[in-house]
C-alpha cells in the first residue's frame, strides 16, 4: 500500500473511533433524544445513515461506479438500531477496507464522466462525510447537553 492510502487509512480509523466514543459512551436515552434539525434527528439516526454511506463507498471501490442505492432518503431513518447492532455493521463494512486496498487499489470510481476518483480519494471522502457527522455531534451535543467523549475531547482540542 502506498503511503498517502496507508495515510487515509489511518485518519479514517481514527475518526471511525471518534463515532464508536459516541456510540459507546451515549446513554440508548441520549441515542435517541430528538435534535433540533429535520430527517437524521436522532444520535442513532446519524450513525444508521454514516453505516449506510461507508457501505456504498466501498461498494463503488469495487464496482467501479458509485451509487446510492443502498443509502436511504434521511426522512427513512428510524433509529431502531441498537448499540451492537450499530457497533457490529460497522465493524462489517471497516473490515472491509483492507480486503479493498489490498485488492482494488488501482480501481478508480466514477462518480460522472466528469470526476473519476482513485481509490485512495474515495476513502479521503468517506472522512469528509464521517468528519461532517462528527463535527454534527459534537455541536449537537453542546446544544443538547450531551457529554462529549473523552476521546473526542481530547482528539478534536475540545474545551
Amino acid at each position: 500500500m502506498n503511503i498517502e492510502l496507508n495515510q487515509v487509512v489511518d485518519d479514517w480509523r481514527y475518526l471511525r473511533n471518534n463515532t464508536k466514543a459516541f456510540i459507546n459512551e451515549l446513554t440508548d436515552e441520549e441515542l435517541n433524544r430528538k435534535m433540533p434539525r429535520p430527517g437524521i434527528d436522532t444520535f442513532m439516526k446519524h450513525f444508521e445513515e454514516m453505516c449506510d454511506v461507508e457501505q456504498a463507498y466501498l461498494d463503488a471501490c469495487i464496482s467501479g461506479f458509485m451509487e446510492f442505492d443502498c443509502v436511504k432518503e434521511n426522512d427513512e431513518y428510524d433509529g431502531s438500531s441498537t448499540k451492537a447492532d450499530i457497533l457490529s455493521k460497522m465493524q462489517i463494512q471497516d473490515d472491509r477496507i483492507d480486503d479493498i486496498i489490498s485488492q482494488y487499489a488501482e480501481n478508480k470510481v466514477v462518480w460522472d464522466e466528469d470526476d473519476v476518483k482513485t481509490i485512495c480519494s474515495q476513502l479521503r471522502n468517506l472522512c469528509m462525510h464521517e468528519t461532517l457527522h462528527i463535527g454534527q455531534l459534537i455541536a449537537f451535543s453542546y446544544t443538547m447537553g450531551i457529554s462529549i467523549p473523552e476521546y473526542v475531547v481530547e482528539g478534536w482540542a475540545l474545551s
